[in-house]
């Protein structure tokens, strides 16, 4: 059986926001845990509570260039370090948030994030809703 691991922006009160919460709570068959965050600290603190490491993460919440925001406040790269460690190896991790992996910017993010991971990671290269993705594993890009 795999692991799947679902970590969301909780802090969001906006529509998106009550989206993403009736999504988790609907999704509850398909992951195996389910983490709301609040901002940063909440997100270090549950991350370093699991106990079992995951093949699969996704993160629900906002972004932009290289960055995923909690409560409106972007990633340290500390967040990519602490997530590392429940990762089992070989396991993805889909940022679904929007242009992550947009311009120069989000490219070397990717490359940097995946290294950090030492996971396949998936991200938008646009708004979602009109989005492609890249996939970059073992710091090699493909499309």
């Amino acid at each position: 059986m795999s692991n799947r691991l679902l970590i969301y922006d909780a802090s969001e009160k906006s529509f998106l926001g009550l989206l993403w919460k009736i999504g988790a709570a609907l999704a509850w068959f398909y992951f195996d845990k389910i983490l709301p965050v609040k901002n940063w600290q909440d997100f270090q603190n549950k991350v370093e509570e699991l106990g079992n490491k995951y093949e699969e993460v996704q993160f629900w919440g906002h972004g932009s260039p290289g960055y995923i925001y909690i409560n409106n406040y972007s990633n340290k790269n500390t967040a990519w370090e602490i997530l590392s460690r429940v990762l089992n190896k070989g396991a993805i991790v889909w940022l679904r948030v929007c242009s992550f992996a947009s311009q120069e910017m989000g490219k070397a993010a990717m490359e940097r994030v995946s290294s950090t991971l030492g996971a396949r990671l998936i991200a938008n290269t646009h708004s979602i809703g009109q989005s492609t993705t890249s996939v970059l594993q073992d710091g090699a890009c493909k499309s």
